[in-house]
């Protein structure tokens, strides 16, 4: 009898069962961590999506609305009586940030005039500027003049990162962004080593060519752009 008319036989068999197993256990847990990722992904623009719908409602009808997480039942919840509970496969391990009302729960707070969980920082709070800082003398100058008229002659450390990196455009707030917040682990207002001297029209001003010291942990970043589009973050 030809090898092709008798068949597998049982080792044969065998081998091909296991080859089988193998390719099974390679490619299940690659699919298995395709759907994690997928409904991670999917949890993340959920939460996101209600954050949007939070401040568009305080925005809209003037009173401040809030969301609150619940590690302990995997849900989300907000003033208006919209909830959700997230996918098993995304679980909401730890929570950091907004106010903590009871262990494993934050409550995030959105306010009428577009603040989120903060409104109540003063102006004394605030432990550093970083400023637009383009370099064009007409711009620096009417931007430090904005910061005094809201800050007084309470002017916390202003520094700017232009001066080394040159300005990237739509990416400069990001940048300054990322760059403030390292600075303030690092609990310092960096320089400005091109500056020379103040315009005569600011001066005093809390800029400085060496190191100085944050107030606090708390960084106003401002970024400025053509068109009347102004942004500042704290």
């Amino acid at each position: 009898m030809s090898r092709a008319a008798r068949g597998f036989t049982l080792i044969e068999m065998a081998m091909v069962l296991l080859i089988i197993a193998i390719g099974s256990a390679l490619v299940v847990p690659m699919i298995e961590g395709g759907f994690d990722s997928r409904e991670v992904r999917r949890a993340a623009r959920q939460i996101a999506a209600t954050m949007h719908y939070c401040r568009g409602e305080a925005v809209a009808v003037g009173k401040p609305q809030e969301l609150v997480i619940v590690q302990a039942t995997n849900a989300i919840q907000t003033t208006g009586g919209r909830s959700a509970v997230l996918s098993d496969r995304a679980v909401i391990e730890q929570i950091r940030g907004g106010f903590n009302p009871a262990p494993g729960v934050a409550q995030i707070l959105f306010y009428p005039n577009g603040a989120t969980s903060g409104a109540d920082i003063s102006l004394e709070d605030v432990g550093m500027i970083v400023a637009h800082g383009n370099g064009t003398r007409a711009s620096d100058a009417s931007e430090a003049l904005g910061i005094r008229a809201v800050f007084g002659s309470n002017v916390p450390p202003v520094t700017a990162f232009k001066w080394a990196l040159g300005h990237s455009i739509a990416a400069s707030g990001m940048i300054d962004l990322a760059l403030a917040l390292t600075a303030l682990r690092a609990n310092v207002v960096p320089g400005i080593p091109t500056l020379d001297s103040l315009d005569s029209e600011i001066a005093p001003f809390p800029v400085s060519r060496e190191l100085q010291k944050p107030r606090s942990n708390i960084a106003l970043i401002i970024c400025r752009g053509f068109g009347g589009m102004n942004v500042a973050v704290v």
